[in-house]
C-alpha cells in the first residue's frame, strides 16, 4: 500500500479553518518545531492566484503556476512560510537531555507523526523509576527543565539533590520556578503541609498509617491542583511504598469505542460528589483543561460517591486501574522530591509498619506559570479529538 503523506500547512488558511488566532496557531506550531515533529519551509506563492508553486531552494530561479499557466522568475513570486509534518526519528527514543535539541530530525520514510508524538506523551505501565531521577547539586532553570521533560512525557519525575537536607526551602524554590502553590490543602492552611501518618489518623488521608487507595489530590476543591510535589523527610523501615498509576496508559489500553463511552459517561456535570473533612464538591470525573488535555478527578475510596447512572462505568475503570501491571512501586530516599502530574497520575501508598514512621512534606501547585503552560503540557493527551469534543459538550451540559 502506498503512503499518503500530508501536505504543507498554510498558517492563515489553517487558522481560519479551525477558527483560531493565527498568532496562537503559530506559537503551537513553533512548539512542535522544537520537538522535531513539524518543520517550517519557505515556499513560493503565485502573486496572481495565491497558489503554492514550489519550494524556495537556493538554486531554483523559475517557478511555474499550473492554474495561471505561466512561468515566473524567482523575483516575481511571493514567499510564504509553510509547515510540514516530519516523519518519526530513526533509532531509539531521544534521551531526555537532548530531545529538544537540533539533532533529533533524522527521519524514516514510512511513518508519520503519531497522535502521542504530537501530544508529547508516553503512556506507561510498569515503568522503571530509574530514568525518572534527576540528580543535581543545585536547583535552577536547567534542572527544572529536566524534571518537567519527564513530567510532560511520563507524568512524573524525581529530584534527588546531593548534599542537601530535606527542608522546606527546596519545595519553596521549586514553586518559584514552576507555578504558584495552593494556599490551602483541604482544611490545612499553608503552602507546605508536613504529613506524619498516625494509627488514629483520618482515614483516606496521608495522616493514617493504613494503606491508601489510588486517587488524585484536591478532589474536594473546585480547582484541582495541576502538580503535586512530595518531599520525603523520613522513611519507614517497612512498608510505606509509593504507588503510581498512569491514567493515560489505562485509558489508551481500552478498546476505542468502549473507552469513548466510559469517558464521556463519566464527564457529566453530576457524575460524582467528593466529600471529605466537611468539604464537598460535585462535578465531572473527566473534564478538559484550557489546553484541551483531559483532567482526571478520580479516586477509588469512600470519598467519592457516584451518580447511579455512572456507577457501572466507574466500577469498570476501578477494575482496570487496579491491575498490578499498571503500578509503579518504589520507596523514595530521604530527601527525594517526587513531582508529578495530578491531572494524569493516580497515587497510593501501602501500609506503614514499624516504630519509625514515614514523614514527608506535601505541596500542591495550582498550575504552571502562564508563560510555561504552552511550553510544558499536562493532563491526559493523545486520545481522539472526537472524545475530547464529546467531553466538552457533556461538561457543559449540552
Amino acid at each position: 500500500m502506498s503512503l499518503v503523506w500530508p501536505g504543507e500547512l498554510r498558517l492563515e488558511r489553517a487558522a481560519d479553518h479551525v477558527r483560531i488566532d493565527p498568532a496562537a496557531l503559530k506559537r503551537l506550531l513553533d512548539l512542535y518545531c522544537d520537538e522535531g515533529v513539524v518543520t517550517p519551509v519557505i515556499f513560493a506563492v503565485c502573486p496572481s492566484c495565491d497558489s503554492v508553486v514550489g519550494k524556495m531552494t537556493n538554486f531554483r530561479t523559475n517557478f511555474f503556476c499550473d492554474l495561471c499557466d505561466v512561468e515566473m522568475a524567482r523575483e516575481a513570486v511571493d514567499s510564504e512560510v509553510l509547515y510540514s509534518i516530519l516523519k518519526t526519528p530513526i533509532g531509539p527514543p531521544d534521551s531526555f537531555e537532548d530531545r529538544h535539541g537540533k539533532g533529533n530530525k533524522r527521519m524514516l520514510q514510512t511513518e508519520i507523526a503519531t497522535p502521542l508524538q504530537l501530544a508529547r506523551i508516553e503512556p506507561w505501565a510498569g515503568l522503571d523509576h530509574q530514568p525518572l531521577i534527576v540528580e543535581t547539586p543545585n536547583l535552577g532553570d536547567l534542572d527544572v527543565g529536566r524534571l518537567m521533560r519527564r513530567v510532560e512525557r511520563y507524568g512524573i519525575s524525581v529530584l534527588r539533590m546531593t548534599a542537601q537536607s530535606a527542608d522546606d526551602h527546596v519545595l519553596t524554590s521549586l514553586a518559584k520556578l514552576l507555578g504558584p502553590p495552593c494556599e490551602e490543602q483541604n482544611k490545612y492552611r499553608g503552602t507546605i503541609k508536613r504529613i506524619r501518618p498516625e494509627p488514629d489518623g483520618l482515614r483516606n488521608s496521608g495522616d493514617t498509617v493504613a494503606d491508601l487507595g489510588l486517587h488524585v489530590d484536591g478532589t474536594q476543591h473546585s480547582i484541582q491542583p495541576a502538580l503535586l510535589a512530595f518531599q520525603y523527610v523520613a522513611e519507614a523501615k517497612v512498608g510505606a511504598n509509593s504507588i503510581f498509576v498512569d491514567a493515560a496508559r489505562v485509558l489508551h489500553d481500552i478498546d476505542s469505542r468502549k473507552r469513548h463511552q466510559l469517558v464521556v459517561s463519566l464527564s457529566r456535570q453530576d457524575a460524582a460528589t467528593f466529600s471529605k473533612r466537611g468539604m464537598d464538591y460535585s462535578g465531572p470525573i473527566f473534564s478538559l483543561s484550557a489546553a484541551a488535555s483531559i483532567i482526571a478527578r478520580l479516586r477509588f475510596d469512600e470519598v467519592i460517591k457516584l451518580h447511579p447512572d455512572c456507577l457501572e462505568d466507574y466500577q469498570e475503570l476501578k477494575r482496570r486501574f487496579n491491575f498490578a501491571e499498571y503500578q509503579l512501586v518504589f520507596k523514595p530516599r530521604e530527601g527525594d522530591v517526587i513531582l508529578f502530574d495530578n491531572w494524569r497520575l493516580l497515587h497510593a501508598r501501602d501500609e506503614v509498619f514499624g516504630l519509625r514512621q514515614r514523614e514527608h512534606n506535601r505541596m500542591w501547585i495550582a498550575n504552571l506559570f502562564a508563560n510555561l503552560q504552552p511550553q510544558w503540557l499536562l493532563g491526559i493527551r493523545g486520545l481522539p479529538i472526537e472524545t475530547s469534543a464529546a467531553i466538552k459538550v457533556v461538561n457543559e451540559g449540552r
